[in-house]
């Protein structure tokens, strides 16, 4: 059941358009993350959902209510900044509590409210400290106990985890996912680190422009990416334009490459937008292959522990290689396949 409907969205700041007739639904409990590179538009869909800026044309639906016209505090929404826009003269006790103020929620809720988010947090050792005296990682934890405690349906995330280390990154981002699941919110949230994006959503919206270039699961975004943008900028890939295309049996096709002839499976009848086929660099198979062989001499080597990434070159062209095998030499030639199932026509710019 859809509890967010986001309808035909337009926003320019002058001549720059930054949201095309951007749609989007949502449902329950969901975790969607926005991901794109800079400039493309998520922070905006964030901030129209969330009541701070309007769009110049479009919809928010909440609930079936529409609340485009709705100020921010009377929308059943909260927002975790990048920032974390704590108050810095208040404590963490009061800084959480500061919603349960605004919201006039009565006192023995609020009390209920308020215990629960700082037990799910593992803040009650910190309430009478100010934000100046907290980590990084407390810091969002207080933010996010400021968000969670007057229980909003739907949670915004923008960039919540850019202020922070790597290592942090990766245990608060696994805290604000099993919060998430425990408190049975909706979350939405903009990234625009792919590893984010991958591990803690149901599905990936991947935005260019101002609009939806493909919309997924992680592992269908991954392993079946629609577009060049989307082969390219989530993952790595090895993406070769083509010509020629030859019908075959049974649905394959053989394409000329700048790497060779490549035989794969597309069932869909070719446009002249199909013009890339892409291949992720863990699916090579390095050895014997009776399908989609290929001659390189390998220019780089390096050596990751469970496995190996090699730069390797074909006629030129660079391309590279993912594989838990060892023992290889620069310069030495190498023979690697791709089964025709692993190689993927792409449908979209």
């Amino acid at each position: 059941m859809s509890i967010l409907k986001v309808k035909n969205l337009f926003k320019s700041y002058g001549k720059i358009e930054v949201l095309k007739n951007f749609s989007l639904d949502i449902d329950s409990t969901e975790f969607v993350s926005l991901l794109g590179p800079s400039g493309c538009g998520k922070t905006t869909v964030l901030k129209i959902i969330s009541g701070f800026i309007s769009p110049d044309k479009g919809t928010v639906f909440i609930e079936d209510i529409d609340v485009s016209n709705t100020p921010p505090e009377k929308r059943n929404t909260a927002m975790c900044f990048q920032s974390y826009a704590l108050f810095p003269h208040l404590t963490v006790e009061d800084n959480i509590k500061f919603g349960l103020y605004e919201k006039k929620i009565p006192k023995n809720k609020s009390k209920d409210l308020f215990e629960e988010a700082i037990e799910h947090l593992s803040l009650s050792q910190e309430l009478g400290k100010y934000p100046n005296e907290l980590s990084g990682g407390q810091q969002q934890r207080v933010a996010l106990g400021r968000a969670l405690v007057t229980r909003p349906k739907i949670i915004l995330f923008d960039e919540p985890l850019s202020n922070l280390d790597a290592i942090l990154r990766g245990t608060v981002r696994n805290e604000i996912k099993r919060i998430q699941s425990e408190f049975k919110l909706t979350a939405i949230y903009v990234t625009h680190d792919q590893s984010e994006a991958l591990s803690i959503s149901d599905r990936v919206l991947l935005m260019k422009e101002g609009e939806i270039n493909q919309i997924d699961t992680p592992e269908k975004i991954y392993d079946n990416p629609i577009s060049y943008f989307s082969a390219s900028f989530v993952g790595i890939s090895n993406i070769h334009h083509f010509k020629n295309p030859k019908k075959l049996e049974n649905n394959f096709i053989e394409v000329d490459t700048n790497v060779g002839k490549l035989k794969l499976f597309y069932k869909n009848n070719l446009t002249d937008k199909n013009i890339y086929v892409s291949w992720r660099p863990e699916k090579a198979e390095v050895g014997e292959q009776r399908e989609n062989t290929l001659f390189g001499r390998i220019k780089s080597i390096a050596f990751q522990g469970a496995f190996t990434e090699l730069e390797v070159a074909i006629k030129n062209i660079k391309i590279k290689i993912i594989t838990q095998k060892r023992g290889f030499k620069i310069n030495e030639e190498i023979k690697f396949g791709i089964k025709p199932e692993n190689l993927l026509v792409l449908e979209q710019s």
